[in-house]
C-alpha cells in the first residue's frame, strides 16, 4: 500500500511540537532509529536540521545526504526526512537564495544612462530577489552617507506598495545582523499614506514595526510618519499639509538624504494607485489626456515629464517628482529606484523603467533592477 505523502502543515506540526523527526519507514534490522546515534543517545531536532542543511549547502540531493548522515556521522534516517528539514528550515527563513549580478546588462545599462550613479541588475524574474539586493544598494547608500559625507545621522524616505514593503522587510533582516559601517541614528520617513484598503500593511507608516526589533539592538532608529489620508482633493492639498500630524512631516522633509521607492505602469491593471484614482472618472481622462505612462512616488509621470495637472484629486505625498531633480543634481544625496516585476501578475517594468529614465532632468540616481525589465527595455530602446 502505497505510503502517504506529508504535507506542509505536517511538516510544520512535527517540528513545533518539539517531537524528533520520525521516519515512516521501518529502520532495518541493526540500523539505529533516525532520533539516535549508534552511540544510543538522543540527538535533538535542530541538531539534526543543522547536519541536513550543511549537506545541502553543499549541493547533495537527498539521497546523498541521507548516506552521509549514515556513514559519516553515523545517524539513520528516513529518505523523506532530508525533504521535511528543508521546507520546514525555508519557512523559518533559514535559507536565503541570493541571485547574482548579470554584468553584461549592467554594463549596457551604464552606457545607456550615464546619468546613474550606481545599478545593478539583478538575474531574476521575481520581486523577492530584487528586494533583497534592494535593501543591500540601500545600505550600501547608507555607508556612503557616513563615510563620505561624515553623516552620523542619515534620513531615508521610503514610498509604500509591496514592493516597498518587501524592501523594507529584507531591510529590517539585515539590520538585525549587527552590520558594520552604519551610522549612530536612522531616521525613516514615510514619503506617502497607505492606498489599500485590504492591504494596510503596504503603507510606509506601518513600515516601522520591522524595524522594531532592530531598534532593541540599533537605539537610533527613529521614524517619521505621514498621518493623512491617502488621497485628497488638489483644492485642499495645501491645507492639508497644515494640519497637525502631517505639517510635521513636511517640515522635515528637507532633511532626508536618501529616497527609496518602486513605479508603477498604468497599463498594469494591478496599478494601485490607478485604481484608486478611478473613484474619479475626470481626474483619469485628464491624467490620460497627458499621456500618462505610470507613477513613481505615487506621482503620475509622462515621457515628456512629471504631470502636475490639477485633477480633482491627487496622492497626499511628501515630495513631488520635480522636487527629485535637485536632489539628484545636489550629489550628495541619493534617489534609489527598485524596480521589479508587477507582484500581482509578475509581468516586467520595461515601459514604465524607461519612461523614468528617458527623463530629459534626471530624477533617480540609483537603480536596482530584474534582469528581464532591464533585457527588455534595453532592446525596445536599441
Amino acid at each position: 500500500m502505497a505510503r502517504a505523502r506529508k504535507s506542509f502543515s505536517d511538516v510544520q506540526r512535527e517540528f513545533v511540537s518539539g517531537k524528533p523527526v520520525a521516519s515512516r519507514r521501518k529502520p532495518s534490522r541493526g540500523e539505529e532509529s533516525q532520533e539516535k546515534l549508534t552511540t544510543g543517545s538522543s540527538i535533538p531536532r535542530m541538531e539534526l536540521v543543522s547536519y541536513v542543511l550543511k549537506y545541502f549547502c553543499s549541493g547533495m540531493q537527498a539521497q546523498e545526504i541521507v548516506a552521509q548522515l549514515k556513514k559519516k556521522d553515523r545517524i539513520a534516517i528516513g529518505r523523506e526526512v532530508p525533504y521535511n528539514v528543508i521546507s520546514y528550515a525555508a519557512s523559518k527563513g533559514w535559507l536565503r537564495y541570493i541571485p547574482p549580478i548579470e554584468t553584461t546588462l549592467r554594463e549596457k545599462m551604464k552606457a545607456r544612462y550615464p546619468f546613474l550613479t550606481d545599478i545593478d541588475i539583478v538575474e531574476t524574474a521575481v520581486f523577492e530577489d530584487v528586494a533583497s539586493h534592494g535593501a543591500l544598494a540601500l545600505v550600501n547608500l547608507l555607508r556612503r552617507q557616513l563615510y563620505r559625507f561624515g553623516k552620523e545621522e542619515i534620513h531615508v524616505g521610503f514610498a509604500g506598495g509591496v514592493a516597498m514593503r518587501k524592501l523594507a522587510q529584507a531591510l529590517a533582516t539585515f539590520l538585525r545582523g549587527f552590520p558594520d559601517g552604519l551610522p549612530r541614528s536612522i531616521v525613516f520617513h514615510s514619503m506617502a499614506a497607505g492606498f489599500d484598503i485590504d492591504d494596510p500593511t503596504t503603507a510606509p507608516n506601518t513600515f516601522a514595526t520591522y524595524f522594531v526589533a532592530s531598534a532593541d539592538v540599533r537605539p537610533g532608529i527613529r521614524f517619521v510618519g505621514l498621518n493623512s489620508s491617502a488621497v485628497v482633493e488638489w483644492n485642499n492639498f495645501e491645507a492639508a499639509k497644515e494640519l497637525p500630524g502631517i505639517k510635521e512631516a513636511f517640515e522635515q522633509a528637507h532633511k532626508l538624504d536618501v529616497i527609496v521607492t518602486s513605479a508603477g505602469w498604468w497599463e498594469d491593471e494591478h496599478s494601485m494607485l490607478l485604481n484608486y484614482m478611478r473613484r474619479d472618472d475626470d481626474s483619469v481622462k485628464e491624467l490620460k489626456r497627458a499621456n500618462c505612462k505610470g507613477d513613481m512616488l505615487w506621482r503620475p509621470i509622462a515621457n515628456d515629464g512629471p504631470i502636475e495637472s490639477r485633477t480633482k484629486i491627487r496622492a497626499m505625498t511628501l515630495l513631488e517628482l520635480s522636487d527629485l531633480v535637485p536632489i539628484v543634481k545636489s550629489g550628495d544625496k541619493s534617489v534609489l529606484l527598485v524596480i521589479g516585476p508587477c507582484g500581482g501578475c509578475n509581468r516586467h517594468k520595461a515601459e514604465i523603467l524607461g519612461t523614468i529614465l528617458g527623463q530629459k532632468r534626471p530624477i533617480v540616481s540609483n537603480l536596482v533592477v530584474d534582469s528581464r525589465t532591464a533585457r527588455v527595455l534595453l532592446t525596445s530602446t536599441g
